[in-house]
């Protein structure tokens, strides 16, 4: 079984490198849709090369290393998008601001959004760096961990990804913090794709271990949006009163707190397994 772990991960990983060239050479895909797939497909490699034994770690770290540095200069072309989202969806739930102030507000918003999108793309030129290294990974990394002779423990990874997670999870237990909360995310989010391996195809089957766990990390990604978007809009440049970021902050803290509250319930759910039942889990679907 671990042996076929090995040929599902390389492959897992090719689909991954290829999928991203795809999106970065596609006509017809805007610009905000192709940072958003590449991001997820870059936390998805990630994950995977965690999998690959220790001694081929330093060569895979050739690869990972230049792959976190481009994700971190994607994340605020991302978080702008999502921030103008977060208002609209605001807007619509609760009414927001005035209507002048929400005009205004959206209006700056989608200003950041076009400025940080065309500084990834048109001026740094993000996306030619992104197939630059996505080649490297066919043309180096593939042949490397296909040619080397070793094995692929996927479940004592995934064992060490569920008990860091829960270690995470005790550690918030004791009061809210966003940032800790989006470590925790970032954990999970690790467990997920990784998990994965093991069962292909079962995040959107309803009821499954699978499922559950994907649907966590997006109540967490919720929490952290809401979390960006505060301290975007609290910015002097969108130049808003202090009685209009007072009732936004109380808008989307209403909005965190509905959001925490099936959240952290979930997240005891979910955490009252130990790391041997939710392989257990896995191995049954």
């Amino acid at each position: 079984m671990e042996e076929a772990h090995k040929k599902e991960l390389i492959a897992a990983i090719q689909t991954q490198l290829q999928r991203v060239k795809e999106l970065c050479e596609a006509d017809d895909v805007p610009p905000e849709i192709k940072v958003h797939e590449i991001r997820k497909s870059f936390k998805r490699q990630s994950a995977l090369l965690k999998l690959f034994p220790a001694e081929l770690q330093p060569d895979v770290d050739n690869f990972r290393k230049p792959l976190r540095i481009i994700a971190r200069r994607l994340t605020l072309g991302r978080e702008s998008t999502v921030n103008l989202q977060l208002l609209d969806r605001l807007v619509a739930e609760t009414g927001g601001l005035d209507e002048s102030s929400n005009a205004i507000l959206k209006a700056k918003l989608i200003q950041t959004n076009e400025e940080s999108l065309d500084e990834l793309i048109a001026k740094e030129k993000v996306l030619v760096d992104i197939l630059r290294l996505m080649n490297d990974g066919q043309e180096t990394l593939l042949p490397l961990v296909t040619s080397a002779d070793y094995s692929v423990f996927v479940f004592d990874e995934l064992r060490a990804t569920f008990q860091k997670s829960k270690d995470w999870y005790r550690f918030i237990a004791s009061g809210y913090d966003a940032e800790l909360y989006h470590n925790l995310r970032k954990q999970m989010k690790t467990l997920w794709y990784q998990s994965e391996i093991e069962a292909p195809g079962q995040t959107e089957v309803p009821g499954t271990v699978l499922e559950k766990l994907h649907y966590i990390t997006d109540q967490l990604g919720d929490d952290h949006d809401w979390y960006i978007f505060i301290k975007e809009i609290s910015r002097e440049m969108y130049a808003l009163s202090i009685d209009d970021i007072r009732k936004m902050k109380q808008l989307v803290r209403d909005a965190q707190d509905l959001n925490l509250l099936s959240l952290n319930q979930n997240l005891a759910d979910f955490f009252s397994l130990s790391g041997e039942e939710y392989i257990e889990l896995l191995r049954q679907l």
